[in-house]
């Protein structure tokens, strides 16, 4: 049987609570719950893709996505999502992914085209009302259907590789 040393396991109760804090600094702050059975770690795959431009940004950067539409056809996009874009922003608190920054403009729903090809979407820090990010594990979502006003509920999902605020 192998046994930690005593500053071998100060360091590894170190890292354990520095990972549980992490989780634990994920905002909940009125945003919708979405269950998910696991982290998803890898990006969607398939015609259409969400990515984001780094795997580590800090509570003050932009946060540039890029949406690639590989269908030949326009898709629509519901354009209330994080900020008022196409796209939401989320952060795991425990297991469950909470959805954060909505739009705070009183607009009813529409739906946005998503052109074939490639489109950005910028998420700023402090726009919206809101203040800078907060610290923990984000994914961006991007919910789509092939026609306008499709309900959400039946339109497809597509997830960024999860990446993390500090």
């Amino acid at each position: 049987m192998r046994h930690l040393s005593w500053s071998g396991a100060v360091t590894a109760m170190l890292l354990i609570t520095i990972a549980i804090a992490g989780c634990a600094m994920s905002p909940i702050t009125g945003g919708a719950t979405v269950n998910t059975p696991s982290v998803q770690e890898t990006p969607s795959s398939g015609p259409v893709t969400v990515a984001v431009d780094r795997s580590q940004y800090t509570t003050a950067d932009t946060i540039v996505v890029t949406i690639n539409n590989t269908t030949g056809t326009t898709l629509y996009a519901a354009g209330e999502r994080t900020q008022c874009t196409v796209v939401t922003l989320q952060w795991l608190s425990g297991d469950t992914w909470q959805q954060e920054y909505p739009c705070a403009m009183s607009v009813a729903a529409h739906s946005a085209p998503i052109a074939p090809g490639t489109s950005i979407v910028r998420l700023s820090p402090n726009q919206g009302g809101y203040g800078p990010w907060e610290a923990g594990v984000c994914r961006i979502v991007l919910a789509y259907g092939q026609h306008p006003g499709v309900p959400l509920n039946q339109n497809t999902l597509v997830y960024s590789a999860t990446f993390t605020v500090a």
